[in-house]
């Protein structure tokens, strides 16, 4: 009875495209959007080969464009630049060709898992991965930690095979492929030197024996990573090494010891994707609570978690209780595993010795696919113990998971990001055209979770055609506050933050979407 599994596939593929094609379009314009989209036109403007990718920091997307370090290498920037010229210079239509290429990768990890696991085993990473949150949002909007996430799955179909291949060519091509998969990961995020780098070297110091008889092949797979970030030596060389320098300087800024939020190995495989929707409780609150408790997304995230949890503990049950397993694929997953548990200790001593920021989820990217591990260790090993009646309430139990993740999505997108996309800012923009009539003017933008002159750089960089005239000296100040945002902040902070607004007399003109419009009668000193 193969067509449980037949069934949940589709229902997954059908999911995933349908969400990802509603979001497309309503993806939030936040700093980091503007930041790069600003950054991908300099480059793409410029018809030079981008050397560099995403500042390190958040800075004033025009004002900050020289004094901010980047992260070396510009995979990011070369994809998007290539995107937008395939679009013909339209963004959403170069979002809908990263989303196939994505989509392309996915399907190219699933049907490689096909061949390798059977039918049954990858309907349920089917479900698990082209319906998962961190998917979906990686694939429908161009943000630089997405290619680490995507790229992870490319990364786990060449170490899989250099475990588990007894073919010497495939061993030997994995080996020439694994680093420079990994220096197009570090070139969307850096912190994948800190992370996953460290994890592959020492995991071939412990497996030597092998690691030795295909030094050669590990060396031209460095060789090739190497040149990779050529472009970008040469680019520093010829500036004097002012990246290197910007970089230095944010370092010595470092002083907390810090510690990666490794419990997001856990987290990824599960429906939670609070870190996406908020870092604080009020906006969790918001989540789950506007509109109607979603009580049946609640119900499934929880048994989500609680799955992956005793998944993760009972991974490391079968480890210790079968030390001679006689399958070599489920010693392949077991072995991957150890790269998992080894992944755990050396990014946290990576992230002190290196004095990396401690981040978000997204720092941890790179180790994204191999999260899943546990799952497929699971199924694996019990495999044999299934009948056709189990695999088919298993199967039953996913595609609900399918639905409950499906209507989490639909409601992120609708309640989060498309109350400040593009068409939202862009109504803003005309609203305060509108009222203006043609005055000079400025916006007022010092509120929590915002970056100094973000609206007035997404007006002047979204919306060339608009012609606002923002001024240093203007005649009118407007405030705009992210009503979404605040749902993050407590409420004596939120009200700390109007007081500049009640003590200046501004009027509340009008709520457009996700934003509240305000307007001082008199320009403050």
């Amino acid at each position: 009875m193969k067509l449980y599994s037949i069934i949940l596939i589709i229902i997954s593929i059908i999911a995933c495209i349908f969400i990802s094609f509603y979001a497309v379009d309503k993806r939030y314009i936040g700093m980091d959007q503007v930041q790069h989209f600003y950054d991908m036109k300099k480059w793409y403007d410029s018809n030079k080969l981008p050397t560099t990718g995403t500042r390190f920091i958040a800075s004033e997307i025009i004002n900050g464009e020289i004094t901010t370090p980047r992260v070396p290498g510009g995979a990011y920037y070369i994809f998007y630049t290539l995107f937008y010229k395939l679009s013909n210079e339209n963004l959403l239509n170069a979002r809908i060709i990263n989303l196939i290429f994505n989509l392309i990768i996915l399907i190219v990890f699933l049907f490689w898992f096909y061949r390798k696991f059977g039918i049954f085993i990858t309907s349920i990473m089917s479900a698990l991965i082209l319906c998962n949150p961190y998917v979906i949002l990686a694939i429908t909007d161009f943000w630089n930690p997405n290619i680490t996430l995507i790229f992870s799955f490319l990364f786990f179909i060449f170490l899989f095979e250099y475990i588990n291949n007894d073919n010497k060519k495939i061993k030997q091509i994995s080996s020439i492929f694994i680093f420079p998969i990994l220096a197009l990961m570090a070139q969307g995020h850096f912190v994948v030197f800190f992370s996953m780098v460290p994890t592959i070297i020492v995991y071939l110091i412990i497996r030597f024996k092998t690691t030795k008889h295909y030094f050669l092949y590990w060396s031209i797979g460095v060789f090739i990573a190497f040149l990779l970030y050529l472009p970008y030596l040469v680019s520093e060389f010829q500036n004097g090494f002012n990246n290197l320098k910007l970089a230095m300087n944010i370092r010595d800024g470092l002083n907390r010891i810090p510690f990666p939020q490794i419990y997001a190995l856990l987290i990824f495989p599960t429906n939670e994707m609070s870190s996406m929707i908020g870092t604080r409780f009020g906006s969790v609150y918001y989540f789950w609570t506007k509109n109607g408790i979603y009580f049946y997304g609640l119900i499934f995230l929880i048994l989500s978690v609680l799955i992956s949890v005793f998944l993760f503990f009972n991974s490391i049950f079968i480890v210790i209780k079968n030390k001679n397993i006689d399958d070599k694929l489920t010693r392949t997953v077991v072995e991957m595993f150890y790269v998992f548990l080894m992944f755990i200790p050396i990014t946290i001593l990576s992230f002190i010795i290196f004095r990396s920021k401690p981040g978000t989820f997204h720092y941890l990217y790179s180790a994204f696919s191999i999260s899943f591990i546990t799952y497929i260790l699971f199924f694996k090993f019990y495999e044999n113990n299934f009948n056709n009646k189990k695999k088919l309430v298993i199967s039953i139990f996913f595609i609900l998971n399918v639905f409950a993740v499906s209507g989490e999505m639909y409601r992120y997108f609708y309640l989060f990001q498309e109350p400040r996309s593009e068409e939202a800012l862009y109504a803003v923009g005309n609203f305060i055209k509108d009222d203006s009539q043609g005055k000079k003017i400025a916006i007022y933008d010092s509120f929590s979770g915002i970056v100094h002159k973000q609206f007035e750089d997404i007006f002047k960089i979204y919306f060339t055609n608009m012609n606002l005239n923002i001024s240093k000296s203007p005649d009118i100040l407007y405030a705009i506050r992210d009503d979404i945002l605040i749902n993050n902040w407590d409420d004596n902070r939120n009200n700390r933050e109007m007081e500049y607004l009640i003590n200046n007399n501004a009027i509340e003109l009008t709520n457009i979407a996700g934003y509240t419009i305000f307007k001082f009668p008199n320009v403050p000193d």
